[in-house]
């Protein structure tokens, strides 16, 4: 589908033969330049024996700028994308921008979507996401449009309120899990005809960039990490470290790393161990995790499950945690949202998670590349090494816009611009 004239959202191509008929369409209709945004996911990358044989590579294209993530992107993603975009849009009015994945829908979307905002080419994220669902899915039911997912709805609202310049709700904080309460109807994930109700357990994991050890913290680091310039439009989170080539290229992937597992650390893996709670005798059911030291920054996921079966996810971002609560209902959860025959919960249910303030830790954001790289290669023991306290509070995010000119190790047009 086409965002406007000069930017399109498409699914990757599936062939050799339709890579090339998508390429000769672009070549022949946008001659002075194009440039791919591939999100395709891992699985789809690792199908090419190399990257020139990607169906979105440099074979069939002039310029590719590729992230690589979960099923979400990051907020720093996000950023470093539309900035992006639009720097190359404006350098090549006459040329093309192709925003891909698996099926162009899902991440791509979201992207896309937060793209419009930026470009001022939709108002409100409800506008943007209403212009790509009738567009790009127009006859596919509501759960199965191309923004369905509520972790990619709630990143373009979170977009749109970065753009409206909500200052004072982006504070780069780290929060302390406590707790995760039931409330409303108790769900019931039960096999048995004569139980009904749940077995919960959680997982909880983050997203995070590469980025270099420091060897320790110290305040003075901290302020120089935190404070880099800022940009007269945007506010953009970065505590990376390194010149905004660095900064750049580290973003580009980001892996998902467990926080805390309930059932491995608390229950030591016995399925049996967990507690029932039967509907009928609870109105709420409280999990309290607070004896654990739960950290989360940034992007967090907390994927809920009774006995083996994951029950509901829900994705967020922590300077979007106001008074150290969120509470979300059954239709803005993953998984969960999918039951609309309200088989297993009815819509009245509800899941909060509690959290404490403590103090901020900017190494829960970022993975030692080395170690990882050891990870990777067959290493069993964690790649993330226990994060070192700041003893700085709270800072104030800052949202910066990375230095575009100094090239960020993309394929193509920035490598030559450098030469």
């Amino acid at each position: 589908m086409f965002l406007s004239s000069n930017c399109i959202l498409m699914a990757a191509p599936r062939t050799e033969r339709e890579a090339a008929k998508y390429s000769e369409f672009v070549v022949e209709k946008y001659k002075t330049a194009n440039r791919v945004v591939d999100m395709t996911s891992s699985a789809y990358n690792s199908y090419f024996s190399d990257a020139t044989e990607n169906y979105l590579g440099m074979n069939y294209y002039s310029s590719i700028v590729r992230y690589e993530s979960d099923f979400i992107c990051t907020m720093k993603q996000l950023l470093h994308f539309t900035h992006t975009a639009e720097t190359w849009l404006h350098r090549n009015s006459k040329g093309i921008l192709i925003i891909a994945d698996e099926d162009g829908v899902g991440k791509s979307a979201m992207a896309a979507a937060c793209l419009m905002l930026h470009l001022g080419m939709m108002n409100s994220a409800a506008k943007a996401i209403d212009f790509i669902n009738t567009e790009r899915t127009p006859n596919a039911p509501l759960t199965e449009k191309a923004i369905s997912y509520p972790c990619h709805v709630r990143l373009v609202y979170y977009y749109e309120s970065l753009l409206r310049n909500e200052e004072s709700r982006f504070l780069n904080k780290t929060l302390q899990l406590c707790g995760v309460r039931f409330s409303g109807d108790i769900p019931n994930y039960q096999k048995s005809l004569v139980k009904f109700g749940i077995n919960p357990h959680i997982h909880v994991s983050s997203f995070v960039h590469e980025g270099r050890s420091h060897g320790g913290s110290s305040p003075d680091r901290d302020r120089r990490e935190s404070s880099t310039s800022l940009s007269p439009r945007h506010k953009v989170v970065s505590e990376m470290g390194g010149s905004d080539a660095e900064m750049a290229a580290s973003i580009k992937r980001s892996y998902s790393v467990t926080r805390f597992n309930q059932l491995e650390e608390q229950y030591r893996g016995d399925m049996s161990a967990i507690p029932f709670y039967n509907r009928s005798e609870y109105s709420a059911v409280d999990l309290d995790v607070s004896d654990f030291h739960v950290l989360v920054r940034d992007e967090v996921t907390v994927d809920i499950f009774s006995e083996e079966i994951k029950i509901a996810s829900c994705t967020f971002h922590t300077a979007f945690v106001d008074n150290s609560y969120l509470e979300f209902d059954k239709a803005v959860l993953d998984i969960m949202c999918e039951d609309s025959n309200n088989h297993f919960c009815s819509p009245n249910t509800k899941i909060a998670l509690l959290f404490a303030p403590t103090v901020d830790q900017p190494s829960l954001s970022i993975v030692d590349p080395v170690a990882n790289y050891e990870n990777e290669q067959g290493n069993t023991g964690s790649f993330f090494d226990s994060p070192d306290v700041d003893q700085a509070s709270s800072q104030q995010v800052r949202f910066e816009t990375p230095d575009l000119k100094s090239g960020v190790s993309e394929q193509g047009e920035e490598q030559e611009e450098e030469a």
